[in-house]
């Protein structure tokens, strides 16, 4: 190659260097922060990562994250691994993978460990080895030049691979005077396009064809890298690293202030801090600017297992594009580190505990923070730690103030308050009338007059200028005397939080505490934070939800929001307001911010949800939990503090880190009906297809969790569809047809790609739903419809001549027929007349009869049996009147049939309804049945079930149940069973009567409920029948809306089923 191609390439690449570091963050990792401030995440083999050891990384031209390991290559999407070993590919021979790069081609290239090279585009593997031409099977190292040849350095031997297409290559030794290079574990091509090469202890170079030797550095060589800076870094076994800068060799070591440890491997990422992987002790940081002189001191901070690493021998670094540095670990899994919205400061940056309440600035910038165990002063960028050594009474500072004559007061939960002596360094406890009073406490503030306020679990304390204290209780107006928190606003009103007393302000002219509570409007009592805000509006965090409280509102002064309209939490422990006039809360789920328009649209019902900003563990906090009864504070350059179980957290609201990488997204499987199909343009789907399924993955690294989709089907959707977080969209019963699917992304900061991805489909149809086939029987439809038009114009022409002739007869028979009616309409009509009067004349004769021989009957009995009593010798004449009163007991049944016969027919009969148990009635008919039951050896069985009620006429329904029950005894022999079933359903009682008479045929089932019918059965105990108790019966069921029917089979008894409707109130 030229030099003047040389000098294009060097432009090209700077240029487009320069378009990445535009599209990346200026701060990816602050160098401002320590390690140990950045956000540090882990990946081990329980969360998907494949073995324990991590040995390489690349990110591809897709987005994806490729690592190389001794479990085979893992690809990562942010959210899952995807393993590629001999377990899932037959062609993957090697579980230990050196180095990964990826060619023009979208190829990824592994160098493995005795296995030779692999080249692999999913699902395609080549396996390039020595009988490829390649001088060694263990593979160290990958490089490209800007040629696009691939540089493989081996245990024996360096190669050039050529790439001739896709699947052929020409692989060509590189030696060194015909000299074997061994051990080549160092390469690299820098900004100018040369090579760089690192084999045993020497530094080669290949420059116009040839190489060269740079430097026998006199170490052996484990790692070679080229930073942004077009600087080469050399790793070796031995302690220190090696600089080549404008051809300049430089040699650091522990002299410069690096570990005595063998660094194996060097980054610099874009905010110029160089990070050093060593094989023992962990990482180590240095700060931009440093490594510029091999005389200066380099100060390093060392990120290690005591710090968090997971193991200390580092074997892979790489900066992914948005600028988070990834950490390959010896038996540690995967590490990261990233730059995250919030500082923590925390026992690692010298805090004297992680468990912070109080955060309190001095006028001078000092911090001051209560903890769980001590007391921390930060200035100038270190901690100075007071405890119990130092004079505290107790170490769990929950208050921090200093008084108008400038002594720093400390507040302590247990022992009261200690008053820090500058002289001495030393606390010292206050006086004992005041420590005795003041123990247990919870907050402190000092008011504009200078006074010292004391929020305790039992009282609130006042302690003026002069020494002078007091105490508040719930004489004094509080609610309850257990203190979580003390205010005061920009009026100078104190006011106090309690634990279940609601809010209480100090009423400065009464002397005593007016109390807000539920009753008025706040969301609970417990109230664990307070503040004004600029326009003179209250807050209040408590234990279930926010609370606004304006004053001067008239419509609606108190309003709460809870988790129902969008909170992450109920609970809210602190709460500040930043410059422009948002509200932020900590809480139980993180630290978020809210508008305060919002607030109000939602209070006001012009909108359904807040939609707060939720910051957490991915934004930099070691906890997603704030401290409650902690203090949060805002401090004069605006930024925000608040207390966490974790260390004390800080943002500036006013540069809060944004992620401006918009995420790629890659659509990576199409599933049609169970079958995976290749994501390649112009995919042809059968006909048929009922499920289609996408999968795709939206690739940014910082916080996946926080990563949201939206897909569309053109073809099918009219709109963009919300999927979340979801990776996964699914479509049935899609027509034939052409379809692109697309879907797009936004990062963890709601920066969306500008450009959807998308993937193109036809599904064919079916041979009946295409174009020539609907247009052939559109076609014959209408050469069918014109035959037939044909045809009934042809029909309809012979027709109308028939029609005519059928007209004319038609007439005339229409004449003669209108004629023949009018006489049967005249005749039917005086047969109907007749009728109803010889209707009207039967049901008086049958009325006239009954009444005329009812009274002689009863009267001809009544005698009978004076008689019977008389001749008590007689016998003859016994038997005669017997017959005599049989005779007459049978014209009563009758007459009384007649009569309830006439009167159910006339419809004059009035129901006397009520709620009716039918199992008493039934027991009730039974018993009046019993004589009858013993004279022919009969037995009952019934069955019944509880709650059988209807709305009935005791009378008519008992006449009707006695009819059919004595029916059954009457038609059926001595010694035979009856059976009462008694059951319901939802709507209906249902009586079923079986007896094992005779049965009846099928003329009898004709005549069955007919009057005066007489069946082909007969009585079989000389009983009588009238013919008219199962017409009554009919009569009296479906006056009661109920039904009756019989079942029976000749020679096998009959059933007579009764439906009723059950009672309802």
């Amino acid at each position: 190659m030229s030099i003047t191609s040389k000098k294009i390439f060097r432009r090209l690449f700077c240029f487009f260097l320069f378009l990445f570091m535009l599209a990346a963050d200026t701060k990816a990792l602050d160098p401002e922060r320590s390690v140990t401030q950045y956000v540090h995440d882990v990946w081990l083999k329980e969360d998907g990562l494949p073995g324990i050891s991590v040995l390489s990384f690349y990110q591809t031209r897709e987005g994806y994250l490729w690592i190389g390991s001794f479990e085979g290559l893992a690809r990562f999407d942010g959210a899952k691994f995807t393993l590629f070993n001999r377990r899932s590919i037959d062609a993957f021979l090697s579980y230990g993978l050196w180095r990964i790069l990826e060619d023009k081609h979208g190829y990824i290239w592994m160098g493995t460990n005795g296995n030779g090279i692999y080249r692999f585009k999913d699902p395609n593997f080549q396996r390039l080895a020595v009988t490829n031409g390649l001088t060694n099977d263990n593979v160290l190292s990958l490089a490209m030049d800007q040629d696009e040849i691939v540089w493989a350095g081996t245990r024996k031997g360096l190669n050039r691979i050529r790439i001739i297409s896709q699947d052929s290559f020409a692989v060509e030794p590189v030696m060194y005077r015909s000299n074997v290079l061994q051990d080549v574990f160092g390469l690299c091509t820098d900004h100018d396009g040369t090579v760089w090469i690192g084999a045993t202890n020497t530094i080669y170079r290949y420059v116009e064809g040839r190489l060269e030797e740079f430097a026998n550095i006199g170490e052996r060589i484990r790692s070679m890298y080229v930073d942004r800076d077009n600087r080469i870094w050399i790793g070796t076994t031995n302690p220190g690293v090696f600089q080549i800068s404008e051809n300049q060799l430089r040699h650091f070591t522990t002299k410069n202030g690096l570990p005595p440890e063998s660094i194996w491997r060097v980054w610099y990422d874009r905010d110029g801090n160089v990070w050093l992987g060593s094989d023992g002790m962990g990482l180590f940081r240095a700060k931009p600017g440093s490594f510029r002189d091999e005389n200066e001191l380099i100060s390093l901070e060392q990120f290690s297992e005591k710090e968090g690493l997971t193991n200390n021998r580092i074997s892979a670094l790489f900066e992914d594009r948005e600028g988070s540095l990834w950490i390959g670990t010896f038996r540690g899994g995967l590490n990261r580190l990233r730059d995250g919205k919030f500082i923590t400061y925390a026992s690692a940056n010298g805090m004297v505990h992680p468990v912070v309440y109080p955060i309190v600035q001095e006028h001078n910038g000092d911090m001051w923070f209560g903890t769980e165990g001590g007391l921390s002063h930060y200035s100038g960028n270190r901690f100075v730690n007071y405890t119990t050594a130092n004079g505290l009474s107790n170490n769990q500072v929950r208050g921090i103030v200093r008084d108008s004559r400038g002594r720093l007061w400390v507040g302590t939960y247990g022992a009261g308050l200690d008053i820090f002596n500058p002289a001495s360094g030393r606390f010292a406890p206050a006086p004992s009338a005041i420590n005795h009073a003041f123990r247990n406490i919870r907050d402190m503030l000092k008011d504009r007059e200078g006074h010292l306020w004391i929020g305790t679990i039992n009282s609130i304390g006042l302690i003026k200028p002069d020494g002078s204290h007091r105490t508040f209780t719930m004489q004094d107006g509080l609610l309850t005397t257990s203190i979580l928190c003390l205010y005061e606003d920009i009026y100078g009103n104190v006011w106090a939080g309690t634990d279940g007393g609601g809010a209480a302000r100090y009423d400065r002219n009464k002397g005593f505490f007016r109390v807000l509570t539920m009753k008025d409007g706040l969301s609970s009592d417990i109230v664990f934070a307070i503040h004004c805000d600029r326009d003179s509006v209250y807050w209040f965090a408590t234990q279930s939800g926010i609370t606004r409280y304006d004053p001067r509102a008239t419509d609606l002064p108190f309003a709460s929001l809870t988790v129902r309209q969008g909170l992450p939490a109920d609970a809210a422990f602190e709460i500040l307001e930043d410059n422009h006039g948002y509200i932020w809360l900590g809480g139980a789920e993180g630290i978020f911010r809210i508008s305060k328009k919002d607030f109000e649209d939602v209070a006001r019902g012009k909108t359904n949800q807040l939609t707060p900003l939720l910051f957490g563990r991915p934004d930099g906090m070691k906890t997603s939990q704030t401290t409650p009864s902690g203090r949060a504070h805002k401090t004069s350059d605006g930024k925000l503090w608040f207390p966490t179980p974790k260390g004390a957290v800080v943002i500036d609201p006013d540069k809060i880190k944004t992620n401006p990488v918009p995420p790629p997204v890659v659509i990576e499987r199409c599933i049609a009906d169970g079958q995976s199909w290749p994501i390649q343009n112009d995919v042809v789907l059968p006909p048929g297809i009922l499920r289609i399924e996408f999968q795709y993955a939206a690739l940014s690294f910082l916080a996946p969790q926080r990563v949201f989709h939206k897909f569309k089907l053109e073809g099918f959707d009219t709109d963009w569809m919300d999927a979340g977080t979801r990776r996964t969209a699914f479509y049935t019963g899609l027509h034939p047809g052409e379809y692109t699917f697309k879907v797009i992304a936004c990062n963890n900061d709601g920066i969306w790609a500008s450009e959807p991805t998308s993937f193109s489909f036809t599904i064919r149809p079916h041979f009946y739903e295409t174009r020539w086939f609907l247009l052939l029987i559109f076609g014959g439809m209408i050469a069918a419809a014109l035959s037939l038009y044909r045809w009934r114009v042809r029909h309809l022409m012979h027709r109308e001549k028939e029609l005519a002739a059928l007209v004319k007869l038609r007439t005339h028979n229409l004449e003669e027929e209108k004629k023949r009616t009018e006489d049967a309409r005249i005749e039917a009509e005086r047969q109907r007349e007749e009728a109803l009067r010889a209707n009207e004349l039967k049901t008086q004769f049958l009325g006239m009869a009954s009444h005329d021989l009812k009274n002689p009957l009863a009267a001809i009995i009544s005698y009978t049996d004076l008689i019977i009593e008389a001749y008590d010798d007689k016998a003859q004449s016994m038997r005669d009147l017997g017959y005599i009163r049989k005779a007459a007991h049978r014209m009563l049944h009758l007459i009384n049939g007649l009569l309830n016969t006439v009167s159910l027919e006339s419809g004059k009969v009035v129901l006397q309804k009520e709620k009716l148990d039918v199992s008493d009635l039934v027991e009730q008919v039974l018993f009046s049945n019993q004589q009858m039951l013993e004279r022919k050896r009969q037995h009952v069985q019934v069955q019944t079930v509880p709650g059988l009620y209807v709305n009935a006429d005791r009378d008519r329904l008992y006449e009707a149940l006695d009819n059919l029950i004595s029916n059954a005894i009457k038609y059926s022999d001595y010694d035979k069973t009856i059976r009462v079933d008694l059951g319901m359903n939802e709507l209906k009682i249902i009586i079923r009567i079986t007896d094992e008479g005779p049965g009846m045929t099928t003329d009898d089932m004709k005549k069955l409920f007919g009057k005066f019918q007489r069946l082909s059965a007969k009585p079989t105990g000389g009983e009588t029948s009238t013919g008219l108790g199962l017409s009554i019966v009919k009569q009296i069921v479906e006056m009661h809306e109920g039904q009756v029917w019989a079942e029976s089979e000749f020679g096998k008894g009959s059933t007579f089923v009764v439906e009723l409707p059950r009672f309802t109130s």
